[in-house]
């Protein structure tokens, strides 16, 4: 009796150390492949951060360019 509650119980330890194997396992290509991600997104908004500052510019340059004859059109 004594020997087979015994491999029970091994059998058991080793079921659940595979078990966390697989969680580790699942984990790890789960941060892999976020990271990744998060990456990518990263990157296209670093690109339109830089495209909105630059149409924040011309924009601002019209509008300063265009001050002037604005004013003589309305005056």
């Amino acid at each position: 009796m004594a020997t087979s509650r015994d491999w029970e119980h091994r059998e058991f330890i080793q079921e659940v150390q595979f078990n966390i194997l697989k969680i580790c396992q699942f984990l790890n290509n789960f941060d892999t492949t976020v990271r990744y991600r998060l990456s990518k997104v990263d990157a296209k908004l670093t690109v339109l951060e830089r495209q909105m500052d630059f149409l924040e510019t011309a924009v601002k340059e019209r509008e300063i360019d265009a001050g002037p004859a604005m004013e003589q059109k309305e005056g």
